[in-house]
């Protein structure tokens, strides 16, 4: 695996000890990874190092990026990358340890503090549209989900919040993105954008849409530990989609589904002032179907789009 950064230094808390790094010039990169650089270097100077994997782990040659102070998200311009055809490698994890301009759905700002976990993934996916589409959604909730499981040893168990916020406690943790590069009928290429607060909830007034949030001090869980395993089960959840489909992964999101039985408001997508618009629909949820669009007593049709708030 090598290791790319702006700032050795920083990198001190989560990867291995002893690791010899290297100041070496963007243009002497090899191809891949001076488009890598490019894409998310910002003109910065580059050092690299390389660290041993496991044998038979998934991604022996995968690229790990990490910036210290960000000043743009990182899932945006993987975006971009994507859709400028730009030759962004399997596997790779970006990684900014405190950052500016990152955001959530629909733009929504997300503050990213130093502490936390900032993460993008690109991973090749390569399998109709149709099998996967729905478990390209689902799939980083559910990684982020186990990873804060495991990191925990179990003693946390997150649930789902419809469609992308993770919840401990009644609090949310962890908020995900995906985005596709589709050519005809195939999806090729993913990414994934992952913030779980480890350190420290940032200071954010709740709303009907956002419940306050929280963090994973309280299960002592480290920025090295939860990386590792969110890493391991992005790599994971990958795998069984490109085998199996959406159909697993569907089921597991439903099992961790916080809303399933609950009474909800459900407000248009892009509403923001919950005071003075009129929510669309109110109801009890009686389950997720299998397009994740939700089945809620008194309503004929499904409902496919919207923003949720507990009642």
């Amino acid at each position: 695996m090598l290791c790319l950064t702006d700032n050795p230094d920083a990198t001190a808390s989560f990867l291995p000890r002893g690791r010899t790094w290297e100041c070496v010039s963007v243009d002497a990169l090899p191809d891949q990874d001076r488009v890598v650089w490019n894409v998310f270097g910002s003109g910065r100077p580059v050092w690299t190092c390389k660290v041993p994997v496991p044998v038979g782990a998934p991604y022996p040659d995968r690229r790990v990026v990490v910036i210290d102070v960000a000043s743009a998200s990182q899932f945006d311009a993987a975006m971009a990358a994507l859709k400028a055809g730009g030759g962004l490698p399997d596997g790779l994890i970006c990684i900014a340890l405190e950052g500016a301009r990152f955001r959530g759905q629909h733009n929504r700002p997300w503050t990213a503090l130093r502490g936390n976990l900032h993460l993008t993934a690109h991973y090749r996916i390569d399998a109709p549209a149709s099998l996967v589409e729905t478990g390209l959604t689902l799939l980083p909730a559910i990684a982020s989900a186990r990873a804060i499981r495991e990191a925990s040893d179990l003693r946390a168990q997150p649930r789902i919040k419809w469609i992308n916020d993770i919840l401990l406690g009644g609090k949310k943790v962890s908020g995900v993105l995906t985005a596709t590069h589709v050519q005809g009928p195939m999806v090729e290429r993913a990414v994934f954008g992952i913030g779980i607060n480890v350190a420290c909830a940032p200071a954010i007034e709740p709303t009907p849409f956002v419940l306050m949030p929280g963090s994973l001090a309280d299960y002592g869980i480290s920025l090295s530990r939860i990386l590792e395993a969110l890493i391991g089960e992005l790599d994971t959840a990958v795998a069984t989609l490109r085998t199996t489909g959406s159909a697993a992964l569907y089921k597991e999101y439903r099992d961790m589904a916080d809303f399933i039985g609950r009474t909800v408001c459900i407000w248009p997508e892009h509403c923001e002032d919950w005071r003075t618009a009129k929510p669309l629909l109110q109801g009890q949820v009686r389950d997720l179907l299998p397009d994740l669009s939700l089945d809620i007593e008194g309503n004929e049709c499904p409902v496919r789009k919207g923003r949720m708030a507990y009642l």
